[in-house]
């Protein structure tokens, strides 16, 4: 079962959380009953999380796995905990939000256009609000973490990734990747969109497994 989160306007993140939930219930509690896994990247790694804490509040069950990519576990949210120090907040105006923003992530060219920053600069500056804001859910899951990293990726330290193990009960799994950036600009907290095939092949093989478990 596979969903897809989208960019909003939410700047709060346990708001979004419950606006997901609200759209997932139903067919969570339906007669076919389907398991589900949770993959998050970045800031999604996070939505993943209190997803799964907020649909096991509410009678739902917990994902047969959560796929934790490219952030540090949540009990270490907080601008404090940033190793990245380049535009570390980025809950900004517009003339201050797209500098800081290309210090961070490169300047992608795509994201040039006056249009484009128009439409992307409300998205994207409410999802840091929420980032800084965010404060992790005390519960601990039962369900498998795979947390996973890519080396050289700034926006994290290796013990920062390990750390998610203090969120579940069950099995842990730490999974790194090389990053093969295929633009200059590009940097190695992309590399779920620039060189996805390792990560896809193991991905896949690993969803087979938790899918066909008895």
């Amino acid at each position: 079962m596979c969903f897809l989160l989208t960019l909003c306007e939410q700047a709060d993140l346990k708001a979004l959380v419950r606006d997901a939930a609200d759209g997932l219930e139903p067919q969570l509690k339906s007669a076919r009953k389907l398991p589900f896994a949770l993959l998050g990247h970045s800031f999604g790694a996070w939505l993943a999380f209190e997803l799964a804490v907020e649909l096991r509040r509410r009678g739902c069950g917990e994902p047969v796995k959560i796929y934790a990519s490219a952030n540090r576990a949540p009990c270490l949210a907080g601008p404090e905990h940033d190793p990245d120090t380049r535009g570390a907040s980025l809950c900004l105006p517009p003339a201050s939000f797209w500098p800081h923003f290309e210090q961070r992530y490169g300047a992608n060219p795509d994201l040039q256009s006056p249009a484009v920053r128009a439409f992307l600069y409300p998205l994207l500056q409410a999802d840091f609000c929420a980032i800084d804001s965010y404060h992790a859910a005390s519960e601990v899951l039962q369900c498998p973490i795979a947390a996973i990293g890519a080396y050289g990726d700034a926006r994290y330290r290796t013990e920062q990734i390990s750390a998610w193990k203090a969120h579940t009960s069950g099995e842990f799994q730490e999974r790194w990747f090389t990053a093969k950036p295929v633009h200059k600009w590009a940097t190695p907290h992309r590399f779920v969109a620039d060189d996805p095939s390792d990560f896809q092949s193991w991905l896949t093989e690993d969803l087979c497994m938790q899918f066909n478990a008895p």
